[in-house]
């Protein structure tokens, strides 16, 4: 395939070529024929003058001499036929060799009206000539002068016309292609940049620059390779964020499985073991066996309990989580929840101050708010507990639990209520991590936040608003 400067020197050579033929053959046409126009216009008036020469003669011997003398002054040349059509005098053969010229065009127009003319071959001389031939009286008798001038001549002096206009054509190409030459190391180094910038961008280095400075074309290229370049960097950006989130998701997911599995694991093994004792022992007394049972109860609860906050985990990732309101006692749902946490925490207190509010809110998830709330006050102290019902204004309710534990470092407690976020300190926790996170959601819902106080080796206080009844 042929380069650009290649394409670009044959186009202008070829075009060259056929402007050199054009004006080669347009000269050609438009010279000879002025030349040819021009020499009929005054073959009459020289064969006048030969005429009137010839007439100082006496002999056609005489005037044959007359006639090859004026041949070599003019170039002309002259011929003399009678009326049957026989050549008397001829300057470029011998007229007994010559036939009857009678039926030769300019002779029978001459006789029809006394002068004619012709462009044609010469089958006598093999040559192409203009013709005059007059109708006049020599020596005594009628006769026809004919004068004849060869064409050729035009042809001569076309020849140096046209070398002339080659050279000028040829020295336009000889330009032309030195202009190639040099249009096309400036192509090259603008295609190279591109092909530069082009390798660049494959190579994600997006800051890389394009100057053009030749064309305006190139500009344009510039800009649009710029455009693309942006929009592959902004996509590029996307798919960076894109993956380093679907690396996040995949360790959550990891670490969810994991938690799941430990979590899962002590109360499966706990519900096998004591039904495995059961179903081996058919005689075991029977108040080990309702003890038995009821650890398997307890257990199962715990399955229970971690499958919905799982269930509303996976609605909270999804943003599908939707509250219906109701009125509801406040303390109802308080108590509910220190029940539901009795079992596990037979030997912790968790004692309940203030008066009974009546709110407005989903019932089920401000229960499951508070028990994950007390859950974490159980968890992460060693002392009983204490859950406040206070009236806050005339809206609103609020609600707090206090525990006197390790409590919370600063730096930690802006982050505690993200997904999958447990305490530094207790890393020998492997809870879902997903708690305070479904709390602070499910709050969001109710147009609430919570609101945390702790101080380290003191003790958290964890506390919500919630919309009083009317």
């Amino acid at each position: 395939m042929l380069r650009l400067h290649h394409i670009f020197l044959l186009n202008l050579l070829t075009l060259l070529f056929i402007v050199l033929m054009a004006v080669m053959g347009v000269s050609y046409y438009y010279i000879k024929t002025i030349d040819i126009e021009t020499i009929k216009g005054q073959l009459p008036k020289n064969a006048t003058l030969i005429e009137s020469l010839l007439r100082q003669n006496r002999t056609f011997e005489q005037m044959s001499k007359s006639a090859m003398a004026i041949k070599t002054e003019t170039g002309f040349r002259i011929t003399l036929i009678d009326e049957n059509g026989t050549v008397l005098v001829e300057t470029d053969k011998n007229p007994k060799e010559m036939s009857s010229h009678a039926t030769r065009p300019e002779i029978m127009q001459a006789m029809r009206e006394k002068n004619g003319s012709s462009v044609r071959f010469s089958t006598t001389t093999n040559k192409d000539y203009i013709y005059y031939a007059k109708t006049t009286e020599l020596a005594g008798q009628k006769l026809f002068l004919r004068i004849a001038y060869p064409t050729n001549i035009v042809d001569e002096y076309l020849y140096p016309i046209w070398l002339r206009i080659a050279i000028i054509f040829a020295f336009a190409g000889l330009v032309g292609v030195i202009f190639s030459y040099k249009i096309n190391k400036k192509i090259q180094l603008q295609i190279s940049q591109i092909t530069e910038y082009l390798v660049a961008i494959e190579a994600k280095n997006f800051k890389v620059e394009l100057k053009p400075a030749f064309a305006s074309e190139f500009f344009s290229i510039a800009r649009m390779l710029k455009i693309l370049a942006l929009k592959l960097e902004k996509k590029e950006r996307q798919k960076r964020k894109y993956t380093a989130k679907l690396k996040l998701k995949n360790k959550q997911t990891t670490e969810i499985v994991e938690a799941i599995s430990h979590e899962f694991k002590n109360p499966v093994s706990a519900i096998m073991g004591y039904t495995e004792t059961l179903l081996n022992d058919p005689n075991i007394d029977r108040k080990i066996s309702e003890k038995f049972l009821e650890k398997v109860y307890k257990n199962s609860q715990a399955i229970s309990s971690m499958i919905d906050r799982l269930s509303l985990s996976l609605k909270l990732e999804n943003n599908s989580l939707t509250p219906s309101f109701e009125e509801f006692s406040i303390l109802e749902v308080i108590e509910d929840a220190k029940n539901q946490l009795a079992h596990k925490y037979s030997k912790r207190e968790i004692r309940i101050e203030g008066a009974n509010q009546r709110v407005v809110a989903d019932k089920t998830m401000i229960k499951l708010v508070i028990v994950n709330l007390m859950e974490n006050a159980l968890k992460y102290s060693d002392e009983n507990i204490i859950v406040t019902i206070k009236t806050d204004d005339d809206k609103y309710v609020k609600v707090e639990i206090k525990d006197f534990g390790l409590g919370i470092p600063e730096r930690e407690i802006e982050n505690i209520t993200k997904k999958f976020y447990r305490l530094s300190k207790n890393s020998w926790d492997n809870s879902l991590g997903l708690g305070l996170a479904l709390v602070s959601y499910i709050l969001k819902l109710h147009s609430c936040e919570l609101e945390i106080e702790s101080k380290v080796a003191m003790g958290s206080t964890f506390g919500f608003r919630v919309q009083k009844a009317k």
